[in-house]
């Protein structure tokens, strides 16, 4: 009897670890992805200090802050077009709602160039392929007032 407990044991142990292990697995393998490709017309070489950020963005509600479902940031990203693959977590994608990518790219902190047109994936028939374009933000300079 006792090495029939000790067996139960054993067989248990053993199947919890199996167990956990082969979640671990399903997590791992629960991340997607979407690729696509980030162009700009405008003849701009970029430095080594720019960055470019691409986001997954929620949409869906009119008049709020998109959501940033995933984010990814590239140093340094050469020059135009550029590849990407965004990693996110397909639990937090919900099939009624509309999802974006956008892209933005920064030097030494300044805003240069920006996704400025939805570019809709992953729901409502749209795909996980996604071709983005830039276009140049325009500096704004203040207009000075004479005193009065």
């Amino acid at each position: 009897m006792k090495k029939f407990v000790i067996l139960l044991f054993a067989c248990s142990f053993i199947t919890a670890c199996g167990e956990s292990s082969q979640s671990v697995d399903e997590s791992a393998v629960a991340v997607k992805t979407i690729t696509g490709t980030i162009e700009f017309r405008e003849r701009i070489g970029l430095t080594r200090s720019s960055k470019l950020e691409i986001q997954l963005l929620d949409i869906s509600i009119a008049d709020v802050p998109a959501r940033i479902v995933a984010s990814k940031i590239i140093d340094n990203p050469g020059q135009a077009p550029f590849k990407f693959t965004i990693e996110y977590d397909p639990a937090l994608i919900v099939e009624q709602n509309t999802y974006s990518v956008s892209a933005r790219i920064h030097d030494s902190g300044q805003l240069i160039l920006i996704s400025d047109a939805t570019n809709p994936v992953l729901t409502r028939d749209a795909p996980s392929t996604v071709n983005v374009e830039m276009v140049r933000v325009s500096s704004v300079t203040p207009i000075e007032t004479e005193a009065q």
